[in-house]
């Protein structure tokens, strides 16, 4: 069957022809000297690993190259990060294998935990100890007490200036390529940090050691740079840092250094799994063909009782930060695979894992064609009208009743 992928501005479907997506090998990372090439299915087709790979990322070693590691290990072509990770710093990092990738948009959002040390009084260039000293604080440090209270003052969301040896962009480029060079810059704009909590683990002048959970995109080279400042020393740096948590994951389910096939395998999240709190709505084939092709699904069939969530998630989450995608965002499957991310319309009251039985769900034809259903529903297990309306295309008129609209589909097998 042809690779489809679903052009939401056009609303048409595009693909190699069947014979030569059946005939053509996938391309297989390339392998160190004297190691086994992928066994075949390992590429890009059925069997390929799809999900979230939890990994324990050594000091020293880059988050891209971390990826590359993972790509490699489990013969994959497509890979991604859910978060970059500072090479001084070790702990949990996500990484996306095969279609998974798409789920980065929501998965960037999750909220963090870490531990470590950093160096009071001490100003570097890359705001931690790796950098080049500017200044250094020669007087007495202040007691304990002085310290944990001007922590507690960067709680919630206040301003935060990332560093400039981060990744930050700045013209199209990021921000430590010019640092890199020596190229003189003014220093970055503040935006939005998020701290939830914080705790201090030590304090042995001038080393604090900390726990804190934060959300996306907080700095933590910048939070001991502005404590420095804002207890009157000569700035803070960086001495060592740890992630323990990423969203609902710990250390607990990561692979660890050497890393091989094996260990990130098991270490393996499929894409439901990563995203418990989302609430998924499991669809027919046919339904999930007109999904991949842009097509919303409407009708009665497409109501609450359609949807699922894990047991102990909230009815309906509020978006991540930074997701592009909007509050009633829910997962599509079919038969355990993933379709889509699909904004669904309608009341929002997703059932528990066990749902209705399949004759109050209207999974038997029981809707019929009535309500808005087409003639198609009263005779098989999908009683929903397909729109040929793929997403963005101008001059359609809005469904009405319950319907989903694909934000992002997954190709088919």
């Amino acid at each position: 069957m042809p690779e489809a992928t679903c052009e939401r501005e056009r609303g048409r479907v595009t693909g190699p022809p069947a014979r030569e997506a059946s005939a053509r090998a996938p391309k297989r990372a390339p392998g160190r000297a004297g190691e086994a090439p992928p066994a075949a299915g390992e590429g890009r087709g059925e069997g390929s690993p799809c999900g979230l790979v939890l990994m324990d990322k050594p000091a020293g070693v880059t988050t891209f190259s971390l990826v590359a590691e993972a790509r490699r290990l489990l013969g994959i072509r497509k890979a991604g990060h859910v978060g970059t990770l500072d090479p001084l710093a070790t702990g949990l990092a996500g990484v996306l294998a095969g279609p998974a990738v798409k789920l980065a948009p929501l998965l960037v959002g999750c909220g963090k935990v870490y531990s470590g040390e950093m160096r009071l009084g001490l100003s570097t260039d890359t705001d931690d100890v790796t950098g080049k000293t500017l200044a250094s604080h020669q007087g007495p440090f202040p007691p304990l007490a002085e310290v944990k209270a001007a922590l507690d003052s960067f709680l919630g969301e206040r301003p935060q200036r990332p560093p400039l040896y981060s990744a930050v962009k700045v013209k199209g480029a990021p921000s430590y390529r010019a640092a890199r060079r020596g190229e003189a810059a003014p220093p970055l704009p503040e935006r939005p940090a998020f701290m939830g909590s914080c705790a201090i683990l030590g304090w042995e002048p001038p080393v604090l050691g900390f726990r804190i959970s934060v959300g996306s995109g907080f700095y933590v080279r910048s939070l001991a740079r502005d404590l420095g400042a804002a207890l009157g020393l000569s700035g803070g740096a960086l001495q060592s840092l740890r992630r323990e948590r990423l969203g609902p994951f710990d250390l607990g389910r990561a692979a660890r250094a050497p890393f091989t096939r094996e260990g990130l395998l098991a270490a393996l999240t499929g894409p439901r799994e990563a995203l418990p709190e989302l609430p998924e709505f499991q669809a027919e084939p046919e339904e999930a063909a007109a999904l991949r092709r842009g097509a919303r699904l409407t009708g009665p069939a497409v109501g609450p009782f359609r949807l699922r969530r894990l047991s102990g998630m909230p009815p309906w989450p509020a978006p991540k930060a930074k997701s592009p995608y909007p509050a009633g965002t829910v997962l599509v499957t079919c038969a355990g695979a993933i379709v889509a991310l699909a904004e669904y319309s309608g009341p929002e009251e997703p059932q528990g894992p066990e749902g209705p039985p399949p004759e109050a769900a209207g999974l038997t034809g029981a809707a019929g064609p009535a309500g808005g259903g087409s003639a198609e529903a009263s005779r098989g297990p999908s009683p929903s009208t397909f729109s040929g309306a793929g997403p963005g295309r101008p001059g359609l008129q809005p469904p009405r009743g319950p319907f989903l609209r694909p934000l992002r589909v997954f190709q088919g097998p």
